[in-house]
Protein backbone atom coordinates (compact mmCIF):
# COMPACT_ATOMS: atom_id res chain seq x y z
CA UNK A 1 0.00 0.00 0.00
CA UNK A 2 1.50 3.31 -0.89
CA UNK A 3 2.31 5.59 2.42
CA UNK A 4 0.94 9.25 2.47
CA UNK A 5 4.75 10.14 1.68
CA UNK A 6 5.00 8.25 -1.52
CA UNK A 7 1.98 9.84 -3.04
CA UNK A 8 3.31 13.93 -2.19
CA UNK A 9 6.42 12.80 -3.45
CA UNK A 10 4.69 10.82 -6.91
CA UNK A 11 2.86 14.69 -7.21
CA UNK A 12 5.86 16.54 -6.93
CA UNK A 13 5.50 17.95 -3.49
CA UNK A 14 9.29 18.01 -1.70
CA UNK A 15 9.19 17.56 1.84
CA UNK A 16 12.24 19.31 4.57
CA UNK A 17 14.31 22.13 3.39
CA UNK A 18 17.37 20.25 2.04
CA UNK A 19 16.99 21.30 -1.45
CA UNK A 20 15.16 23.86 -1.35
CA UNK A 21 17.08 26.62 -3.17
CA UNK A 22 17.17 30.06 -1.00
CA UNK A 23 14.70 32.70 -1.60
CA UNK A 24 16.13 36.05 -3.22
CA UNK A 25 14.78 39.00 -1.09
CA UNK A 26 13.10 41.60 -3.22
CA UNK A 27 15.17 44.48 -4.02
CA UNK A 28 13.58 47.70 -2.19
CA UNK A 29 13.38 50.91 -4.95
CA UNK A 30 14.09 53.81 -3.87
CA UNK A 31 14.83 55.74 -7.39
CA UNK A 32 16.09 59.64 -7.53
CA UNK A 33 12.16 60.76 -7.66
CA UNK A 34 11.18 59.61 -4.35
CA UNK A 35 14.48 60.90 -2.53
CA UNK A 36 14.82 64.58 -4.38
CA UNK A 37 11.43 65.92 -5.32
CA UNK A 38 12.69 67.37 -9.15
CA UNK A 39 11.32 67.83 -12.78
CA UNK A 40 12.04 66.72 -15.94
CA UNK A 41 13.84 69.16 -18.19
CA UNK A 42 12.97 67.51 -21.80
CA UNK A 43 15.66 68.26 -24.60
CA UNK A 44 16.46 67.11 -28.23
CA UNK A 45 18.52 64.93 -26.83
CA UNK A 46 16.23 63.31 -23.83
CA UNK A 47 15.38 64.37 -20.46
CA UNK A 48 17.57 65.49 -17.89
CA UNK A 49 15.97 65.18 -13.62
CA UNK A 50 16.47 68.57 -12.01
CA UNK A 51 15.95 69.85 -8.35
CA UNK A 52 15.43 73.36 -7.96
CA UNK A 53 15.29 75.74 -4.64
CA UNK A 54 14.43 79.55 -5.02
CA UNK A 55 14.66 81.76 -1.60
CA UNK A 56 13.80 85.06 -0.93
CA UNK A 57 15.31 88.31 -1.00
CA UNK A 58 16.46 88.07 2.86
CA UNK A 59 18.46 85.08 2.32
CA UNK A 60 22.25 84.51 2.97
CA UNK A 61 25.13 82.48 3.58
CA UNK A 62 27.01 82.83 6.98
CA UNK A 63 26.80 86.32 7.28
CA UNK A 64 27.17 87.15 3.27
CA UNK A 65 23.44 88.62 2.78
CA UNK A 66 22.59 87.85 -0.92
CA UNK A 67 20.98 91.11 -1.30
CA UNK A 68 24.28 92.99 -1.43
CA UNK A 69 25.83 95.16 -4.46
CA UNK A 70 29.43 95.68 -4.08
CA UNK A 71 31.60 97.51 -6.67
CA UNK A 72 33.43 94.81 -8.96
CA UNK A 73 36.20 97.66 -10.26
CA UNK A 74 38.82 95.93 -8.22
CA UNK A 75 38.08 92.43 -8.90
CA UNK A 76 37.59 92.89 -12.53
CA UNK A 77 40.96 94.56 -11.87
CA UNK A 78 42.85 91.66 -10.87
CA UNK A 79 41.23 89.37 -13.50
CA UNK A 80 42.06 92.08 -16.01
CA UNK A 81 38.23 91.58 -17.11
CA UNK A 82 37.40 94.99 -17.47
CA UNK A 83 33.95 94.52 -19.07
CA UNK A 84 32.96 92.40 -15.71
CA UNK A 85 31.69 95.60 -13.86
CA UNK A 86 28.92 96.19 -16.11
CA UNK A 87 27.78 92.60 -16.06
CA UNK A 88 24.37 92.41 -13.75
CA UNK A 89 24.72 90.24 -11.11
CA UNK A 90 21.69 88.30 -12.22
CA UNK A 91 23.71 87.67 -14.92
CA UNK A 92 26.58 86.09 -13.31
CA UNK A 93 26.23 82.02 -12.79
CA UNK A 94 27.86 80.08 -10.06
CA UNK A 95 28.95 76.69 -10.91
CA UNK A 96 29.83 73.54 -8.88
CA UNK A 97 30.32 69.57 -10.21
CA UNK A 98 30.02 66.63 -8.83
CA UNK A 99 31.78 63.43 -10.64
CA UNK A 100 32.10 60.19 -10.75
CA UNK A 101 36.30 60.45 -9.75
CA UNK A 102 38.01 62.75 -7.77
CA UNK A 103 41.31 62.70 -10.34
CA UNK A 104 39.82 64.06 -13.27
CA UNK A 105 40.69 62.09 -17.15
CA UNK A 106 38.76 60.50 -19.84
CA UNK A 107 36.87 58.19 -18.27
CA UNK A 108 35.43 60.85 -15.37
CA UNK A 109 31.92 62.77 -15.88
CA UNK A 110 30.33 64.82 -14.03
CA UNK A 111 26.62 63.03 -12.56
CA UNK A 112 25.54 66.40 -10.96
CA UNK A 113 26.26 70.27 -11.92
CA UNK A 114 24.62 72.68 -9.49
CA UNK A 115 24.33 76.13 -10.71
CA UNK A 116 23.09 78.64 -9.16
CA UNK A 117 22.36 82.94 -9.60
CA UNK A 118 21.01 85.93 -7.28
CA UNK A 119 18.22 88.07 -8.19
CA UNK A 120 15.91 90.68 -6.72
CA UNK A 121 13.71 87.57 -5.16
CA UNK A 122 16.96 86.03 -3.34
CA UNK A 123 19.25 82.84 -4.67
CA UNK A 124 17.72 80.55 -7.11
CA UNK A 125 19.81 76.95 -7.05
CA UNK A 126 19.28 74.16 -10.01
CA UNK A 127 21.19 70.97 -9.55
CA UNK A 128 21.13 68.87 -13.19
CA UNK A 129 21.32 65.02 -11.73
CA UNK A 130 22.70 62.06 -14.53
CA UNK A 131 20.15 59.10 -13.37
CA UNK A 132 22.12 57.13 -15.92
CA UNK A 133 25.30 58.01 -17.93
CA UNK A 134 23.11 57.54 -21.48
CA UNK A 135 21.75 60.93 -19.89
CA UNK A 136 24.89 62.79 -20.25
CA UNK A 137 23.95 64.24 -23.44
CA UNK A 138 20.68 65.60 -22.16
CA UNK A 139 22.11 66.91 -19.57
CA UNK A 140 24.78 68.58 -21.54
CA UNK A 141 22.01 70.29 -23.42
CA UNK A 142 20.05 71.52 -20.15
CA UNK A 143 22.93 73.20 -19.19
CA UNK A 144 23.58 74.94 -22.17
CA UNK A 145 20.10 76.05 -22.19
CA UNK A 146 20.41 77.79 -18.53
CA UNK A 147 23.74 78.81 -19.88
CA UNK A 148 22.30 81.35 -22.83
CA UNK A 149 21.12 83.94 -20.15
CA UNK A 150 24.27 84.17 -18.60
CA UNK A 151 27.64 85.76 -19.20
CA UNK A 152 29.94 84.99 -16.06
CA UNK A 153 30.84 81.65 -14.82
CA UNK A 154 32.14 81.99 -11.26
CA UNK A 155 33.84 78.41 -9.82
CA UNK A 156 36.35 77.59 -7.26
CA UNK A 157 39.17 75.29 -8.73
CA UNK A 158 37.02 75.71 -11.91
CA UNK A 159 39.79 76.54 -13.95
CA UNK A 160 41.92 73.15 -12.89
CA UNK A 161 39.23 70.83 -12.93
CA UNK A 162 35.31 71.61 -13.32
CA UNK A 163 35.81 73.85 -16.76
CA UNK A 164 38.33 71.56 -18.44
CA UNK A 165 36.20 68.43 -17.22
CA UNK A 166 33.04 69.75 -18.89
CA UNK A 167 34.84 71.12 -22.29
CA UNK A 168 36.01 67.46 -23.02
CA UNK A 169 32.52 65.95 -21.83
CA UNK A 170 30.86 68.50 -24.43
CA UNK A 171 33.58 67.09 -26.90
CA UNK A 172 33.33 63.64 -26.50
CA UNK A 173 29.40 64.54 -26.78
CA UNK A 174 29.53 66.48 -30.28
CA UNK A 175 27.75 68.92 -28.64
CA UNK A 176 28.04 73.08 -28.92
CA UNK A 177 30.64 74.24 -25.64
CA UNK A 178 28.77 77.30 -23.86
CA UNK A 179 31.63 78.06 -21.67
CA UNK A 180 33.64 79.12 -24.88
CA UNK A 181 31.58 82.27 -24.93
CA UNK A 182 31.80 83.58 -21.61
CA UNK A 183 33.81 85.22 -18.98
CA UNK A 184 34.97 82.68 -15.93
CA UNK A 185 36.56 83.78 -12.94
CA UNK A 186 37.94 80.78 -10.76
CA UNK A 187 38.10 82.15 -6.93
CA UNK A 188 40.83 79.80 -5.59
CA UNK A 189 43.47 81.75 -6.96
CA UNK A 190 42.28 84.45 -5.17
CA UNK A 191 41.47 83.14 -1.78
CA UNK A 192 45.18 81.98 -1.99
CA UNK A 193 46.30 85.70 -2.52
CA UNK A 194 43.81 87.19 0.21
CA UNK A 195 43.98 84.34 3.00
CA UNK A 196 47.67 82.97 2.40
CA UNK A 197 49.30 84.60 5.35
CA UNK A 198 46.83 83.27 7.74
CA UNK A 199 45.03 79.99 7.14
CA UNK A 200 46.41 77.20 6.92
CA UNK A 201 43.78 75.65 4.29
CA UNK A 202 42.23 78.06 1.90
CA UNK A 203 39.68 74.90 0.85
CA UNK A 204 36.17 76.15 0.48
CA UNK A 205 35.04 74.57 3.56
CA UNK A 206 37.54 76.49 5.64
CA UNK A 207 36.93 79.13 4.32
CA UNK A 208 33.27 79.10 5.08
CA UNK A 209 34.04 78.67 8.75
CA UNK A 210 37.08 81.27 8.75
CA UNK A 211 35.75 83.40 6.29
CA UNK A 212 31.75 83.45 6.03
CA UNK A 213 31.12 82.75 9.15
CA UNK A 214 28.88 79.29 8.89
CA UNK A 215 28.95 75.51 9.36
CA UNK A 216 27.67 72.62 7.45
CA UNK A 217 24.51 70.43 8.97
CA UNK A 218 24.94 66.89 9.75
CA UNK A 219 23.43 66.14 6.36
CA UNK A 220 27.07 67.60 4.70
CA UNK A 221 28.99 64.33 3.11
CA UNK A 222 32.75 64.49 2.56
CA UNK A 223 33.91 65.41 -1.36
CA UNK A 224 35.98 62.58 -1.26
CA UNK A 225 33.05 59.82 -0.74
CA UNK A 226 30.53 61.63 -2.96
CA UNK A 227 31.89 59.30 -6.38
CA UNK A 228 31.58 56.21 -3.98
CA UNK A 229 28.04 57.33 -3.50
CA UNK A 230 26.73 57.51 -6.94
CA UNK A 231 28.74 54.41 -8.23
CA UNK A 232 26.49 52.69 -5.40
CA UNK A 233 23.38 54.23 -6.62
CA UNK A 234 23.85 52.88 -10.15
CA UNK A 235 24.41 49.49 -8.89
CA UNK A 236 21.33 49.04 -6.34
CA UNK A 237 19.39 51.59 -7.08
CA UNK A 238 19.10 53.06 -4.04
CA UNK A 239 18.92 57.04 -4.34
CA UNK A 240 18.69 58.09 -0.48
CA UNK A 241 22.25 58.22 0.19
CA UNK A 242 22.03 60.79 -2.60
CA UNK A 243 20.37 63.28 -0.26
CA UNK A 244 23.47 64.30 1.47
CA UNK A 245 25.16 64.84 -1.81
CA UNK A 246 22.55 67.37 -2.96
CA UNK A 247 22.88 69.36 -0.14
CA UNK A 248 26.80 68.87 0.11
CA UNK A 249 26.65 70.64 -3.66
CA UNK A 250 23.85 73.66 -2.67
CA UNK A 251 26.39 74.28 0.50
CA UNK A 252 29.30 74.43 -2.22
CA UNK A 253 27.03 76.45 -4.91
CA UNK A 254 25.78 79.04 -2.04
CA UNK A 255 29.42 79.66 -0.39
CA UNK A 256 30.69 80.27 -3.81
CA UNK A 257 27.79 83.17 -4.19
CA UNK A 258 28.73 84.25 -1.02
CA UNK A 259 32.29 84.29 -1.77
CA UNK A 260 32.41 86.21 -4.56
CA UNK A 261 30.47 88.93 -3.35
CA UNK A 262 32.35 89.33 -0.19
CA UNK A 263 35.47 88.88 -1.91
CA UNK A 264 34.36 91.79 -4.32
CA UNK A 265 33.19 94.13 -1.19
CA UNK A 266 36.80 93.19 1.02
CA UNK A 267 39.11 94.34 -1.93
CA UNK A 268 36.98 97.87 -2.71
CA UNK A 269 36.44 99.17 1.18
CA UNK A 270 38.98 96.45 3.09
CA UNK A 271 39.23 98.65 6.22
CA UNK A 272 35.26 98.32 6.59
CA UNK A 273 35.94 94.17 7.02
CA UNK A 274 39.13 93.67 8.23
CA UNK A 275 40.81 96.45 10.15
CA UNK A 276 42.29 94.21 12.63
CA UNK A 277 43.55 91.69 10.35
CA UNK A 278 47.03 92.92 9.24
CA UNK A 279 47.75 90.04 7.76
CA UNK A 280 44.90 90.20 5.54
CA UNK A 281 45.47 93.59 5.14
CA UNK A 282 48.89 93.16 3.64
CA UNK A 283 48.14 90.54 1.21
CA UNK A 284 45.80 93.11 0.01
CA UNK A 285 48.33 95.66 -0.16
CA UNK A 286 50.63 93.10 -2.33
CA UNK A 287 47.47 92.79 -4.87
CA UNK A 288 47.30 97.09 -4.89
CA UNK A 289 50.63 96.92 -5.46
CA UNK A 290 50.87 94.55 -8.65
CA UNK A 291 47.45 96.15 -9.88
CA UNK A 292 50.21 99.85 -9.73
CA UNK A 293 48.47 101.74 -7.38
CA UNK A 294 51.66 102.48 -4.95
CA UNK A 295 48.87 104.58 -2.99
CA UNK A 296 46.37 102.09 -2.02
CA UNK A 297 49.02 99.36 -1.26
CA UNK A 298 50.65 101.82 0.90
CA UNK A 299 47.75 102.40 2.89
CA UNK A 300 47.20 99.35 3.43
CA UNK A 301 50.69 98.18 4.46
CA UNK A 302 50.69 101.07 6.53
CA UNK A 303 47.47 99.51 8.36
CA UNK A 304 48.52 96.24 8.80
CA UNK A 305 51.65 97.52 10.38
CA UNK A 306 49.47 99.21 13.39
CA UNK A 307 46.83 96.20 13.40
CA UNK A 308 50.22 94.02 14.04
CA UNK A 309 51.96 91.78 12.15
CA UNK A 310 54.38 88.68 13.29
CA UNK A 311 58.14 89.08 12.71
CA UNK A 312 58.79 87.59 9.61
CA UNK A 313 55.88 89.40 8.02
CA UNK A 314 56.38 92.98 9.44
CA UNK A 315 59.81 92.48 7.87
CA UNK A 316 58.92 91.34 4.55
CA UNK A 317 56.12 94.60 4.72
CA UNK A 318 58.80 97.33 5.51
CA UNK A 319 60.74 95.78 2.40
CA UNK A 320 57.74 96.19 0.27
CA UNK A 321 56.99 99.71 2.13
CA UNK A 322 60.31 101.20 1.33
CA UNK A 323 60.47 99.71 -2.23
CA UNK A 324 57.70 101.95 -3.34
CA UNK A 325 58.86 104.80 -1.47
CA UNK A 326 62.33 104.27 -3.35
CA UNK A 327 60.23 104.49 -6.81
CA UNK A 328 58.52 107.29 -5.99
CA UNK A 329 62.19 108.95 -5.30
CA UNK A 330 61.30 109.29 -1.31
CA UNK A 331 64.77 107.48 -0.86
CA UNK A 332 65.02 109.14 2.76
CA UNK A 333 61.79 107.32 4.09
CA UNK A 334 62.93 104.32 2.04
CA UNK A 335 66.19 104.43 4.26
CA UNK A 336 64.40 104.88 7.50
CA UNK A 337 62.44 101.49 6.64
CA UNK A 338 65.66 99.68 5.74
CA UNK A 339 67.12 100.67 8.83
CA UNK A 340 64.41 99.07 10.90
CA UNK A 341 64.49 96.48 8.95
CA UNK A 342 68.03 95.71 9.20
CA UNK A 343 68.31 96.06 13.11
CA UNK A 344 65.40 92.97 13.26
CA UNK A 345 68.32 90.67 11.19
CA UNK A 346 66.93 91.63 7.37
CA UNK A 347 69.60 90.55 5.28
CA UNK A 348 67.68 92.27 2.57
CA UNK A 349 67.64 95.38 3.90
CA UNK A 350 71.13 95.42 5.05
CA UNK A 351 72.03 94.94 1.17
CA UNK A 352 69.49 98.04 0.30
CA UNK A 353 71.54 100.14 2.61
CA UNK A 354 74.51 99.39 1.23
CA UNK A 355 73.45 100.21 -2.56
CA UNK A 356 72.55 103.32 -1.49
CA UNK A 357 75.61 104.59 0.55
CA UNK A 358 77.51 103.25 -2.06
CA UNK A 359 75.72 104.58 -5.05
CA UNK A 360 73.24 107.38 -3.29
CA UNK A 361 75.48 109.56 -1.18
CA UNK A 362 79.10 108.12 -1.92
CA UNK A 363 79.43 107.24 1.74
CA UNK A 364 81.81 104.10 0.87
CA UNK A 365 82.56 103.49 4.93
CA UNK A 366 78.88 102.65 5.86
CA UNK A 367 78.24 100.87 2.47
CA UNK A 368 81.34 98.35 3.27
CA UNK A 369 79.35 98.63 7.15
CA UNK A 370 76.03 97.29 6.04
CA UNK A 371 77.62 94.49 3.37
CA UNK A 372 79.32 93.38 6.27
CA UNK A 373 76.21 93.41 8.54
CA UNK A 374 74.32 91.46 5.65
CA UNK A 375 77.66 89.21 5.60
CA UNK A 376 77.40 88.29 9.30
CA UNK A 377 73.56 87.63 9.19
CA UNK A 378 74.16 85.00 6.21
CA UNK A 379 77.23 83.28 8.45
CA UNK A 380 74.59 83.00 11.58
CA UNK A 381 72.05 81.79 10.27
CA UNK A 382 72.55 77.89 10.77
CA UNK A 383 69.72 76.66 8.64
CA UNK A 384 70.94 77.33 5.32
CA UNK A 385 72.64 74.73 3.44
CA UNK A 386 76.56 75.16 2.42
CA UNK A 387 75.36 75.81 -0.91
CA UNK A 388 72.74 78.63 -0.09
CA UNK A 389 75.10 79.97 1.93
CA UNK A 390 77.98 80.73 -0.59
CA UNK A 391 75.05 81.71 -3.19
CA UNK A 392 74.11 84.03 -0.71
CA UNK A 393 77.95 84.97 0.54
CA UNK A 394 79.58 85.75 -3.18
CA UNK A 395 77.66 89.16 -4.06
CA UNK A 396 78.30 90.13 -1.13
CA UNK A 397 81.86 89.38 -0.85
CA UNK A 398 82.46 90.63 -4.52
CA UNK A 399 80.65 94.41 -3.30
CA UNK A 400 83.12 94.09 -0.22
CA UNK A 401 86.07 93.68 -2.39
CA UNK A 402 84.95 96.48 -4.25
CA UNK A 403 84.08 98.97 -1.53
CA UNK A 404 87.51 98.29 -0.17
CA UNK A 405 89.43 99.18 -3.61
CA UNK A 406 86.98 102.39 -3.21
CA UNK A 407 88.04 103.04 0.11
CA UNK A 408 91.55 102.96 -0.76
CA UNK A 409 92.63 99.99 0.97
CA UNK A 410 93.94 96.39 -0.13
CA UNK A 411 91.70 93.86 -0.83
CA UNK A 412 93.64 91.72 1.14
CA UNK A 413 94.13 93.72 4.28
Amino acid sequence: MESFSDKLKSLGVQQGVKNLAPRKAEPVSFPIEKVIQGFEDITSYGSTYIFERHTTSRDSQGQVSFQRRPDFSVLAAWRRQPDLVNVPINRVLYLDTETSGLAGGTGTFAFMIGIGYIDDQGFQLYQLFLRHPAEEKAMLASLARFMDNFDVVVTFNGASFDIPLLNSRHTLNSIQNPFLERMHIDLLPLARRLWKNRLTSRRLGNLEVEILGMARTEEEVPGWLVPEIYHDFILSGDARPLAGVFYHNEMDIRSLAALYLHCADLLTQPMNYIADEGLDLIAIGRLFEELEQPNRALELYDAGIHAGLPSDFYIQTLIRYAEIDRKKGEIQQACNLWQRAADLGCVDACIHLSKYYEHNVREYHQAYYWAGQAQKLILSDNSSTRFTMDYLLSPIQGRLARLKKKMGLSTSS
